[in-house]
């Protein structure tokens, strides 16, 4: 999991974009003002409902503003003449690097939205809002896209913008070991004694739904195929690759955060000199 800053967007400059949408040989057809009204004042309060995620009043719109979003949204995608416009809200969202938020493993190469836009509990109203596009990668859109859910406060999933605090107390740990000569680890997610049983809930459900302990394992596990054999190659010894895995561990939690699976597995392979005296000496 990486945790990026949510994109800097002004809820009026965004609205005035999809008031632009017009149809042929007619006049301007504009958001109507109520909507441009409740979406501006109803906009922070998407923030506020991952902050944390409890019994707070949920975010709403009526049926007619709710309608009005939707047709906004849907004449963005599929009228050519406002492909700029469409560009221009996807440019809002700047993704850092272009590793996926979801998993941390694929690259990223399309867009998620958060609150889905369509399904049994559809959210419209934010199918334009750059803080529910999310810059991920393919496969867990896909697996994101199948799931169900009750209310904009109960998605099983980690908000990459919103939802850093609510990973406080919990680690993701890798877990080294030789077997027969051979290296090995498990990959495992961790709570502190202080992290409430709902928060749990929601990280467990996220790494579930998309499968990603065995999806970080797999990737860990190739990851460390290559780390053993660098050192064996380069005849390391147990201090220099403990001093070397430090080195890269430094760089990766500073770039991608600490629930980065790679950070944390070179944060392991920094620390574990038991590991590297059976790798290297045994």
């Amino acid at each position: 999991m990486i945790f990026v800053d949510q994109p800097d967007i002004d809820a009026n400059d965004l609205l005035d974009r999809a008031a632009r949408l017009r149809t042929r040989g007619a006049q301007a057809q504009s958001i109507p003002e109520y909507l441009r009204e409740t979406v501006s004042a109803e906009y922070p309060h998407y923030s506020a409902s991952f902050r944390p995620r409890s019994d707070q009043p949920l975010l709403s719109l009526s049926e007619a503003e709710s309608d009005t979003m939707r047709d906004a949204y849907e004449r963005f995608q599929r009228r050519s003449a406002h492909r700029r416009d469409r560009a221009r809200i996807h440019e809002t969202v700047e993704p850092t690097g272009s590793k996926c938020p979801y998993c941390g493993i694929s690259e990223a190469t399309q867009f998620d939205h958060f609150a889905p836009k369509k399904g049994k509990c559809p959210f419209p109203q934010f199918a334009i809002l750059p803080t529910n596009l999310v810059y991920c990668c393919g496969h867990c859109n896909q697996l994101k896209a199948s799931a169900s859910h009750i209310s904009l406060a109960h998605l099983p999933f980690l908000h990459p913008y919103f939802d850093r605090e609510m990973m406080a107390g919990v680690e993701l740990v890798v877990d080294l070991d030789v077997v027969s000569g051979n290296p090995t680890l498990d990959v495992q997610i961790r709570f502190g004694t202080h992290v409430p049983p709902n928060i749990a809930a929601i990280v467990e459900s996220h790494y579930e739904r998309l499968g990603l302990l065995l999806r970080l394992r797999r990737a860990c596990v190739g990851e460390l195929g290559s780390s053993v054999y660098v050192a064996r190659a380069s005849r390391l010894s147990i201090d220099m690759a403990l001093d070397r895995h430090s080195s890269i561990a430094a760089a990766k939690l500073k770039t991608y955060g600490p629930w980065y699976w790679d950070a944390c597995l070179q944060a392991a392979l920094g620390t574990d000199e038991s590991f590297w005296r059976q790798v290297l000496t045994g």
